[in-house]
């Protein structure tokens, strides 16, 4: 097979990858939804998404041929990345506002009561805590419109970052022939 960009093949791919998010994320949801918040979920998640792509990059490579330019690693990964996050986006969304509209509420008080907990073992003046408790809760950060504008911002950056890195890794050119 040619090397070529094959979108249905990259879709499949970031759809797996959401699946398997959307699943990790209704795993915490049901055990303990305060997890949500938390440094380790972030770390977690970070850890699954960067391992299904590098899964994901090297079986679409193997799918077409074994062999990538680093655009067509560099824009595979890019759009697997970008499919993935918009239905990723899109679950978070009927999660907060249709599912469980009182999660927002929920996740902000933990984020209170985590920040706080967090700023009190660190010292941090008593003045400083609650202006940074006011802050948080003065924020909408769990509102459907927040999420659309940080994730978008944040899915973009993460897939731009690491598409350039992955394109780099996993471009593999076809051996010349003399």
């Amino acid at each position: 097979m040619e090397n070529q960009f094959q979108f249905k093949k990259l879709l499949k791919y970031g759809v797996i990858i959401s699946l398997v998010s959307i699943i990790y994320t209704v795993i915490l949801y049901v055990v303990d939804i305060t997890m949500m918040v938390s440094f380790w979920n972030l770390a977690i998640s970070l850890l699954i998404s960067i391992g299904l792509l590098i899964w994901a990059t090297l079986s679409y490579r193997k799918e077409v041929g074994g062999y990538l330019t680093f655009k067509n690693a560099f824009l595979s990964v890019f759009v697997m990345s970008i499919i993935s996050g918009i239905i990723g986006t899109a679950f978070t969304i009927l999660l907060f506002s249709v599912i469980d509209p009182t999660l927002p509420d929920t996740l902000k008080d933990a984020t209170i009561e985590m920040t706080e907990r967090m700023m009190t073992s660190m010292g941090a003046p008593e003045d400083q805590i609650d202006k940074t408790l006011a802050e948080l809760e003065e924020e909408d950060q769990f509102s459907t419109g927040s999420m659309l504008k940080s994730n978008s911002i944040n899915f973009l950056v993460f897939s731009l970052i690491i598409s350039l890195i992955f394109g780099a890794i996993f471009k593999k050119s076809k051996p010349e022939v003399e």
